[in-house]
C-alpha cells in the first residue's frame, strides 16, 4: 500500500467516525495505518461515556509519531503544512526535525496526504495529543479515568525508579516549543527549530557537549529535512521555495572553518534528501518524482569527487527508505506496495552488491554505530489482514554476524520499542510500560545482557549516542516545551549496577 493510498483509507475511516459509525479495525491490513485509525479511533471514544485516559493516548501518539515522521516532509510554503517535528517523536535512524517524504514516482503528482490525514499526522508529529484531535473530530470532554493500557511485558528493569521527578544528566538546550530529535557525535550535539513568526522558516543550532554555549549553524533555512553531524561537519537537507514539490537539496558546514558547501543539488525537480555522515562519507536518498527513479548516493566530501550510486530502484512500486551509516557501512530498507515486507539491506561502499540482514524490518527502526546494527524485526505476518505477528529489538556485530535478542519478541499490535540506537557496546531505545503514562528510555549492555532504565518521569523520546553520551529529547508534559538532555553512559551503566 503506497502513501497515497494509506491517506485515502485514513480519510475514509475518519468519515465514517464523523457518520458515527463504528468501523472495524481488523479491515485495516496495513500496520502503520492501523495505529493511525486506532488513535482516530480512541479519539472519538474520548467523547463518549467510556473515555480513554489522555495520557494513553498520549503514549498511543508517541508511538504514532515515529512511524509518522518517516513517513512525511513538510509540504512547500503556501500549501498550508504544519511546522515539523516536536522531540515528541522517537529517532530511529534519522536525525532532528527530520520528516521525510517517500516522495511519489512515476507519471503521478507527488503524495501529499489529504487535508483531514494530513491534521492528524502534523498534529500526532507536533506533539499536541489529544487536544487538536478532539477538536479535529468535533468536540471537547472532560476525560473520565477508566480503563487500561495495553498489557506486555516489561524489560527487567534494574533499577527500578518508581515516582521518579528528576532525570539523569542534564538539559544541554534552551527550551523551545518546536524541537527536533538532536543528533550528536560525541563531541557536538546539533537540532532543528522553528521561527514562529516564519512558519517555513526554520534554524539549526549547535553546542559542544560539557561547554553549553550554543552557536547557530544556520538561519532561514527553509523546511529543512535530516540533520546530522561527524567530525565538526554538520549535513542537512533543505527545500527550494520557488519548486512546488520541495526539490530538496544536501548542505554542509564545517564548523571549525565556517565554510558551507553544497554536498548534492540534482537540476530539476530531482530530490535530495535525508542525508547522513560518518567521517568523509555523506550518504542520502535521490528520488526523481517524474521518473520513478530511486537511488541510494554516497559521496565523499573529503575529495569532494562525483557521488556514486549504493542502489538504484527504477520500478515506481518500490522505495528506499533514507540510509543510515558507520564509517563505510550503509543499511537501509526497501519497500513495495505489492508486499508489506520491508527487507533491511546492508552494503559496505566499494565492496560490490548489498546484503539482506533481516526479511522484514520496521520502517526507520534501525540504526548503525560502532559496529553494530540495531533493528526491528517483524515476523509472522504483520501486514496480512487479520494477523498480528511479532516484533523483535535486534544487534547484530558486524564483523561476525552475530545477532542477539536486545527486547521481546513482543505482538505487534502493542506499544513495544522503537527508536533503537547504539555506540556498539550498548543499545538503547524508547517503551511505554504497562501502567506508565508516558513513553522512557530504556538500556540494554550487550556485553553483559543486563537491561536498565535510564528515565521514569516525563515524556522521553528520540535517543542518540555516539562516543561517551546519551542524549534525548525530554518533555515534563504534553504542553511542557521541549529541551534536550545529555548524559555519560558510564554514569547509567553504574547507576543500573547498583543493587
Amino acid at each position: 500500500m503506497n502513501d497515497r493510498e494509506r491517506a485515502e483509507q485514513l480519510d475514509r475511516f475518519i468519515d465514517r467516525l464523523l457518520a458515527g459509525e463504528a468501523p472495524d479495525l481488523d479491515e485495516v491490513a496495513d500496520p502503520e495505518l492501523r495505529e493511525l485509525c486506532a488513535l482516530a479511533l480512541e479519539v472519538r471514544n474520548a467523547r463518549e461515556p467510556q473515555a480513554v485516559r489522555p495520557e494513553d493516548l498520549a503514549a498511543m501518539a508517541a508511538r504514532v509519531a515515529q512511524e509518522v515522521r518517516m513517513s512525511r516532509r513538510p509540504a512547500a510554503p503556501g500549501d498550508g503544512a504544519l511546522p515539523p517535528d516536536s522531540g515528541l517523536d522517537e529517532g530511529g535512524p534519522e536525525s532532528a526535525g527530520e520528516p521525510v517524504t517517500r516522495v511519489t514516482v512515476g507519471n503521478r503528482r507527488p503524495r501529499p496526504l489529504k487535508h483531514v490525514a494530513e491534521l492528524l499526522a502534523a498534529a500526532i508529529a507536533l506533539g499536541l495529543f489529544t487536544g487538536f484531535l478532539i477538536f479535529l473530530l468535533g468536540g471537547r470532554a472532560e476525560p473520565e479515568l477508566g480503563g487500561s493500557p495495553a498489557t506486555m511485558p516489561a524489560p527487567a528493569a534494574s533499577p527500578t525508579p518508581p515516582g521518579q521527578t528528576a532525570l539523569p544528566g542534564a538539559p544541554i538546550s534552551p527550551p523551545y516549543q518546536s524541537l527536533g530529535t538532536a543528533p550528536t557525535d560525541g563531541v557536538t550535539l546539533v537540532w532543528v527549530t522553528g521561527d514562529e513568526l516564519t512558519p517555513s522558516s526554520f534554524e539549526i543550532q549547535a553546542v559542544r557537549l560539557g561547554e553549553g554555549q550554543v552557536v547557530t549553524v544556520a538561519s532561514g533555512v527553509t523546511h529543512p529535512g535530516r540533520i546530522d553531524v561527524d567530525g565538526d561537519i554538520v549535513v542537512w537537507d533543505q527545500a527550494d521555495p520557488t519548486c512546488p514539490t520541495g526539490c530538496p537539496s544536501v548542505h554542509a558546514k564545517n564548523l571549525t572553518t565556517g565554510e558551507t558547501f553544497i554536498v548534492a543539488d540534482s537540476e530539476g525537480t530531482v530530490h535530495d534528501d535525508a542525508p547522513a555522515i560518518s567521517g568523509s562519507w555523506v550518504v542520502w536518498l535521490r528520488i526523481d518524482p517524474g521518473t520513478g527513479y530511486q537511488a541510494i548516493m554516497a559521496r565523499d566530501i573529503g575529495s569532494m569527487a562525483e557521488p556514486i550510486v549504493l542502489t538504484e530502484r527504477r520500478r515506481e512500486q518500490l522505495e528506499l527508505s533514507p540510509p543510515v551509516i558507520d564509517g563505510e557501512w550503509v543499511a537501509w530498507a526497501e519497500g513495495d506496495d505489492d508486499a508489506p515486507q520491508h527487507p533491511l539491506m546492508l552494503t559496505r561502499i566499494g565492496t560490490g552488491e548489498p546484503d539482506m540482514v533481516s526479511p522484514d524490518v520496521r520502517w526507520g527502526a534501525f540504526e548503525i554505530n560502532g559496529g553494530v546494527l540495531v533493528y526491528i524485526e517483524r515476523s509472522g505476518s504483520p501486514g496480512v489482514e487479520g494477523t498480528t505477528g511479532v516484533e523483535t529489538l535486534l544487534a547484530r556485530r558486524l564483523d561476525t554476524g552475530e545477532t542477539m535478542i536486545v527486547r521481546g519478541p513482543i505482538p505487534s499490535d502493542i506499544f513495544g520499542p522503537s527508536a533503537p540506537v547504539t555506540d556498539g557496546q550498548h543499545v538503547f531505545w524508547v517503551e511505554v510500560s504497562p501502567g506508565e503514562r508516558y513513553p522512557q528510555i530504556w538500556g540494554h549492555d550487550l556485553t553483559s545482557g543486563n537491561t536498565f532504565r535510564v528515565t521514569g518521569y516525563g515524556i522521553n523520546t528520540g535517543p542518540q549516542v555516539v562516543g561517551d553520551w546519551l542524549v534525548w529529547g525530554h518533555r515534563s508534559g504534553p504542553d511542557a516545551p521541549a529541551q534536550t538532555y545529555a548524559v555519560r553512559i558510564e554514569e547509567i551503566v553504574a547507576l543500573s549496577r547498583q543493587p
